[in-house]
């Protein structure tokens, strides 16, 4: 199944499964290029798929994660979230952070 399509300013599409994790990249004719992707399954199912800066990729997950890379070098988590009740909120004193708990 396909989830998301993310039209790219090249010409291309890149489509993301649920479940699967999987990042497909496809050209500008909707041939599949052979260069693809899998987001482990700890993050979550992918949501939706969108075009950063470059070749750079901002992934969002069921489980409430964004991830930010490319399909050749992988993606790491940007945020991570969690998908329970909010019991405890925490404010870092000097840096733009926080911490939710549940």
């Amino acid at each position: 199944a396909v989830f998301s399509l993310c039209s790219l300013k090249d010409g291309g599409v890149v489509t993301a499964g649920g479940k699967d994790g999987r990042l497909v990249l496809f050209d500008g004719d909707l041939n599949a290029t052979g260069t693809e992707n899998i987001i482990e399954g700890h993050y979550g199912g992918v949501r939706v798929v969108a075009e950063g800066r470059g070749r750079q990729l901002f992934v969002g997950t069921t489980r409430n994660c964004i991830l930010h890379g490319d399909l050749q070098l992988g993606f790491v988590p940007a945020v991570l979230g969690h998908v329970d009740e909010v019991w405890g909120l925490a404010a870092h004193p000097t840096l733009p952070q926080f911490v939710s708990a549940g």
